[in-house]
């Protein structure tokens, strides 16, 4: 049995200590995760807010590209059936 000058940590000391370090961390770290939290949360309804802007921008960069590709498209379909050089009429 150990006493109470003894240096040597006994099983109730070890985990009283582990459960003090734990209890540390726990209340060291709640601020963080809290604030983490609601940082997350406000970035989702930004997100949320932005969402629709960003679906209709996407559409339209689409829909422009789609009619570029068919005007690009047509524009050499014509310049290849012209035999003249392409002055045609």
């Amino acid at each position: 049995m150990a006493t109470s000058t003894d240096p040597r940590p006994t099983r109730r000391r070890a985990l009283a200590g582990g459960l003090a370090v734990a209890a540390c961390l726990a209340c060291c770290l709640l601020p963080v995760a809290a604030a983490g939290g609601l940082l997350a949360g406000l970035m989702s309804a930004v997100a949320g807010a932005l969402l629709p802007a960003i679906l209709l921008g996407v559409v339209a960069a689409g829909a422009a590209g789609a009619w570029w590709w068919r005007r690009r498209t047509q524009s050499a379909a014509v310049t290849s059936q012209c035999d003249c050089g392409g002055d045609c009429p």
